[in-house]
């Protein structure tokens, strides 16, 4: 997205640009400071006063602080806020919103609606998983072996807060799966449960690039080597009824229910 006026002055650029010595560049090197300092003694001396123009205060100007005139340009137009906090790569929209004199306007709103969406989803995906569990469905990869851990954990502890004829509900598990699904970052072909950063594989390939990053990079995934990212049975699950909360009757649960708490 392009204000008309930067969309006109290359238009004019290009129209007066000269195709051979201006091959595949529209404008050379430009420096800012000289040409600005000869405006302002222009506008400011005897033939700006003849031609009645405004003077312009001698205050220090740089590129930088034109960023707010081209946030609010662009974040009035349709669409236009998160148009601008793309290209002005803030982390949140209510920067944007800061820049273009609209503090918590419906972009704003727009977004914590996505985020609780997203928590949301992580939260139907990990009981899902967690059920598959009880049903006897495992993970697989390198990264099984810590979340089956967890899952026993959990499992553990539905047994000890009563009595073992009393059904489940889902709020009690989701209690206990809630930090862990917040760590949950879902894959096209697995899940990936990002603990600890030192541990995720992608950063270890990316870096130095991925130094001090919070998210994993989920299209560098590999779930047969990194130990925070289990191939699960169905990742493209958006969540389904509670099918069993209560103590998990497989044959393969017993393998983990005498392991300690998971970290």
């Amino acid at each position: 997205m392009t204000i008309k006026q930067a969309y006109d002055t290359a238009d004019v650029a290009a129209s007066l640009a000269d195709p051979v010595k201006n091959a595949g560049h529209l404008f050379k090197s430009l420096s800012f400071f000289t040409p600005y300092k000869w405006f302002l003694t222009w506008v400011n001396g005897p033939e700006g006063r003849r031609l009645g123009l405004a003077p312009i205060p001698e205050v220090p100007v740089s590129l930088r602080m034109l960023r707010r005139t081209l946030a609010v340009e662009m974040a009035h137009r349709s669409g236009g806020l998160l148009a601008a906090k793309i290209h002005l790569k803030h982390i949140s929209v209510v920067t944007t919103e800061g820049y273009a004199d609209r503090p918590g306007g419906a972009q704003s709103v727009l977004m914590a609606e996505f985020g609780q969406e997203e928590r949301e989803h992580k939260m139907r995906v990990a009981l899902d998983a967690f059920q598959d569990y009880q049903n006897g469905i495992r993970p697989a990869g390198h990264g099984a072996s810590d979340l089956l851990d967890f899952f026993a954990f959990v499992d553990e502890q539905l047994d000890l807060s009563g009595a073992p004829n009393i059904k489940r509900s889902d709020q009690e598990v989701t209690n206990l799966l809630a930090k862990r699904a917040k760590s949950l970052h879902p894959g096209p072909a697995n899940y990936c449960w990002f603990l600890d950063p030192s541990k995720a594989l992608c950063l270890k390939l990316a870096a130095p690039h991925a130094r001090g990053a919070t998210e994993p990079l989920i299209g560098m995934c590999d779930s047969a080597r990194c130990p925070q990212a289990p191939t699960m049975p169905d990742t493209a699950r958006c969540g389904q009824p509670a099918r069993r909360v209560g103590r998990s009757s497989s044959p393969q649960s017993g393998a983990h229910s005498g392991r300690r708490r998971p970290g």
